[in-house]
């Protein structure tokens, strides 16, 4: 049985729920409930197709009746892209045809000849078609790389003539020099200079996503900047793509809310809108289309670039050779400037066989699907039947020795270049990695110049070294070909050898990070970051490494109906087994029910469930109804608990019967995964000693004065500026939000050493809030479930919310594991040991990785979320008490007038007088308790003060 002591709720004017929702992955039902009446019509059409119209040959695989060759495709759908091309390059012509269900079928070629025909000789015959853009259409839209016909043409004649302004091209290089000189530059030498391991691939895409939006509408994002102060509505919209295109290419085909509104409308996109009378709808599909096609394709090439030059440095050598060249022989003479000219960049031809060898083996774009309109006949004799897809593969034609030679998997760039070293261009069938025909990419001059102009600057200055083990990472089939894990690197300096070149040093405009006059406001830097916002759905920058299996992530889940399906039938069968015990259950040790029916085998569950919304005020109510103001609940079968907000009791559980009343398993259990065995989810010796060391170390001035240094640091800095200038400017703020911000910085810097705010930890720790909170509200669900076991089947099914929870712990760990790892490094540079909680509790004795981990994770549990929401309703109830209010401002005044300080902060002495601001706020959590419910377990039957029987286990 579980006891939970609680707060009666005060009659507040304000409703306080503990509302949350419980949402089933949105994914598509199982396939075979959806088939299942339809199974004899699709035979039937089965046995009566024209056999002429089959797809021809099964490229050694085996076709079944109606399901065709779809289990070949379900059993290797994790390592897709390997295993099509290891069927292509068998087949004599690199085609391969399937067959689904009933009559659907399809081709996927690597073949040159066929790729041409798609995409040129019988261009009108294979439209993008109405099943590719129904699939991609909640993405998409209706942008240019999602329309056919008429709808495309005059997408393609605007951005066709803006692509070909000579001034779009002088604003593409102005903005690359920025990126690369104020933000990735510094962020290089600042991870150089700390030995800190970067993943790239994020890097590479944030920079991409600044790009893109700066090019595209004169809008900065900033995921690059120093703060990476991501406005909420770009933050939001990276998340939104990544989630989208994860979701598209799963097959799932749930509607795509807009989470992205366009506030300025510049540069390209003016452009566009002036071209002509279009909706706000068609240029929001503008927007969507090329900030998809300019962020994850240069970024997927590049990422897969830097892989490859990594484990090739002859390559590299020439590379870096020819940048130095370059250099020298400009009409600059050793120029100190950090990025290049255009003309400079054009004379880079090694560089640009290098990228583009690269793309040949890692296309950006690995798929590009077509649909047939009429039957057609291939160059290579395949059939390809009316509304068939047909699909040419970049990835596998890169893999053909037919085209590229015995050696097409050798990573090779001279053979891009003629006799005299120039780049010598290949047929664009033979290299679709810009697409071909009417569909060329008109971007494919803005992606060179962006990618040679970032490898030049960066190799020039710095050597890249994988730091990801050995063996091939892993593919994750996104609409481009990402690296799963990231891309962990690390940074050095690349040693410049002035004599033989005559060249000196290429200098940055930063020596670190950028200094910006505004970084050095704090209202600057409070108002724009949120805790709430995400960073592309950002990976932990200090990397991971990458899984040697080489395997195509793609999630399946259960969808909502047989999630519901699959709950009803474990509960129907156990309903027999609870209500016997039931029948057969002690009258004496039946649950006292004060005011509330109980129902067989359910007892009181229904009351809990109509009540859920509003928790704390319907059991507050029941409470104090109660004589001993305690309440006793029973749910299913045998499950019962006590709630009191009774003091005897209360002393009884915490203090008088402590050993009787332990954490429990069940409530361990619950927490586990989240906070693993942390002084507030532990029992026993376990809780015994973190509570020794921690008790020992709080009680040090060292720690204190340490405390109240960092507090002072967070008030000076941070929160009155942003405060006078939410004054000055009229604003209302979301306190509650400010007050959470405060509090995860101050705990981060009191508890780690670490400040959230600045530099490359400001990402990280906004995916770690967004994560913590996502962790919170599945952690919530558990607890609030009818059945406690529940949520174990919901996360064994990967059903909602356990999903996010699994996505939120694996960003909640890696942050936690990367600051316990860094103390460890510290540690073995012989590094003086930091005044933070951490290093002293690290110091304190042998402890495992993993069980520091869990003392970062409650600690920040503890700090962050107590702490703002007292002051959260404090500030509320006093703002409703102007009496209050006036005699919290007349002691502060005196006890400054006392002292003489002129200072912004108080002393702790100061502080220790303010005793009426210490009454007011303990006054206010008594109304509003921080942790508004605590539960214990009982170890052996007991009977509390008050008379109540509480029974064992639970």
């Amino acid at each position: 049985m579980s006891v939970t002591k609680t707060c009666l709720m005060p009659k507040a004017p304000l409703t306080h729920s503990l509302s949350r929702a419980m949402k089933f992955s949105s994914t598509s039902t199982p396939l075979f409930i959806i088939l299942l009446p339809f199974l004899p019509l699709l035979y039937f059409l089965y046995l009566y197709q024209d056999t002429k119209k089959q797809p021809a040959g099964s490229n050694g695989l085996k076709s079944y009746p109606v399901v065709g060759t779809l289990p070949h495709f379900a059993k290797n759908r994790h390592r897709f892209l390997e295993w099509s091309t290891d069927v292509m390059k068998r087949s004599p012509t690199h085609t391969m045809t399937f067959k689904a269900l009933g009559l659907t079928g399809g081709v996927i070629t690597a073949n040159v000849a066929n790729v041409e025909h798609i995409l040129k000789t019988n261009f009108s015959n294979y439209p993008k078609g109405e099943l590719s853009v129904s699939l991609l259409e909640d993405l998409l839209g209706h942008g240019i790389f999602n329309s056919d016909g008429e709808q495309w043409l005059w997408q393609r004649k605007a951005a066709s003539y803006e692509f070909n302004q000579r001034s779009l091209r002088s604003f593409v290089v102005d903005t690359v020099r920025f990126e690369v000189v104020e933000r990735l530059l510094p962020l290089l030498e600042w991870a150089r200079r700390d030995g800190r391991t970067l993943d790239v691939q994020d890097v590479l895409e944030r920079f991409a996503f600044d790009n893109i939006c700066h090019v595209v509408f004169d809008e900065d994002p900033a995921c690059l900047a120093e703060d990476s102060m991501v406005s909420s509505q770009s933050a939001e919209f990276i998340r939104a793509c990544s989630d989208a295109q994860n979701a598209i290419i799963a097959r799932f085909m749930s509607p795509v809310k807009s989470l992205w509104r366009v506030k300025r409308l510049d540069d390209f996109l003016s452009r566009f809108a002036a071209g002509g009378e279009h909706s706000d709808e068609s240029l929001r599909d503008v927007v969507t289309n090329f900030l998809i096609a300019g962020r994850d394709s240069t970024s997927s090439a590049l990422t897969w670039f830097f892989w490859l030059v990594s484990s090739r440095p002859d390559v590299e050598d020439k590379i870096v050779h020819e940048i130095r060249a370059v250099r020298s022989a400009s009409s600059s003479g050793g120029t100190s400037s950090a990025t290049f000219s255009f003309d400079e960049l054009r004379d880079m031809h090694y560089l640009h066989a290098a990228i583009t060898e690269s793309m040949r083996l890692y296309p950006p774009v690995h798929l590009d699907t077509h649909s047939c309109k009429e039957d057609d006949f291939l160059p290579d004799g395949t059939f390809v039947g009316k509304g068939w897809l047909v699909t040419y593969c970049a990835y596998a034609m890169g893999r053909v020795e037919d085209i590229w030679g015995a050696d097409c998997e050798e990573f090779r760039p001279e053979r891009w270049l003629d006799e005299a070293g120039a780049f010598r261009p290949d047929s664009p069938f033979k290299y679709p990695i810009f697409h071909a025909g009417p569909r060329m990419c008109l971007g494919k001059e803005m992606a060179y110049i962006q990618m040679k102009s970032i490898v030049a600057c960066v190799l020039e200055q710095f050597s890249l070294r994988y730091a990801g083990g050995d063996g091939h990472p892993g593919f994750v089939l996104w609409s481009t070909l990402r690296m799963e894990g990231g891309l962990p690197m690390q940074v050095t300096t690349r040693e410049w050898p002035n004599e033989s070149l005559g060249t000196a040093r290429p200098s940055t405009t930063k020596a670190c990070w950028p200094k910006d006059p505004q970084l050095d406001d704090p209202t600057h830097n409070m108002e724009r970051r949120s805790p709430q916002r995400n960073h592309n759905g950002m990976s932990q920058l200090t990397s991971r490494k990458a899984k040697a299996p080489n395997h195509l992530t793609v999630a399946m889940e259960l969808s909502p109906i047989s999630a519901y399906l699959l709950l009803i039938l474990i509960l129907l069968a156990f309903l027999p087994l609870l209500y016997l015990l039931y029948m057969h259950q002690d009258p004496k040790k039946k649950p006292r029910i004060h005011g509330l029916k109980s129902y067989p085998v359910v007892g009181t569950l229904p009351h809990i469930i109509k009540n859920k919304h509003r928790f704390l005020k319907w059991s507050t109510s029941i409470m104090k109804c109660s004589p001993t103001n305690t309440m006793s609940y029973k749910a299913l079968g045998l499950t019962g608990g006590v709630i009191t907000a009774n003091p005897a009791n209360v002393e009884h559980i915490l203090k008088t019967n402590f050993d009787n009343y332990p954490k429990g398993k069940l409530t361990v259990s619950m927490l586990e995964d989240f906070l693993g065995h942390g002084i507030f989810n532990s029992d026993g010796e376990q809780w015994l000693w973190q509570r020794k060391a921690a008790s020992y170390e709080f009680n040090k001035r060292s720690l204190r004065n340490f405390v109240v240094d960092t507090v002072r640091f967070e008030i000076v800095k941070r929160l009155l500026p942003l405060l006078e200038q939410a004054g000055l400017d009229g604003r209302t703020l979301d306190l509650q939000d400010v007050l959470e911000r405060f509090a995860f910085d101050n705990i981060c810097r009191v508890a780690f050493g670490e400040d959230p705010a600045r530099g490359w930890a400001a990402p990280q720790s906004a995916e770690f809030m967004r994560a913590f909170n996502d962790a919170q509200n599945a952690i919530l669900a558990r607890f609030n479930s009818p059945a406690k076991s529940l949520w174990r089947v919901k996360k064994l099914f990967n059903m909602e919310p356990e999903r996010r929870m699994r996505e939120a712990l694996a960003t909640i760990h890696g942050f936690a594991e990367r600051i316990v790892r860094e103390r460890r490094e510290r540690g073995e540079a012989g590094l003086a040991r930091g005044d933070d909680f951490l290093s002293r509790f690290a110091a304190s004795g042998e402890h495992s990785d993993e069980s520091l981990r869990d003392v970062v994770t409650n600690f920040v549990l503890a700090g962050r979320d107590t702490t703002s929401s007292a002051l959260t309703w404090f500030f509320w109830i006093v703002s409703g008490r102007p009496d209050v209010e006036d005699r919290v401002v007349r002691e502060i005044r005196a006890v400054r007038a006392s002292s003489g300080s002129t200072d912004a902060t108080f002393s702790f002495d100061e502080l220790r007088e303010m005793h009426y601001l210490h009454a007011a706020i303990t006054e206010s959590m008594r109304l509003y308790p921080p942790v508004a419910i605590d539960t214990h377990s009982c170890k052996e039957d007991d009977f509390l003060p008050d008379g109540m029987f509480v029974g064992k286990g639970g």
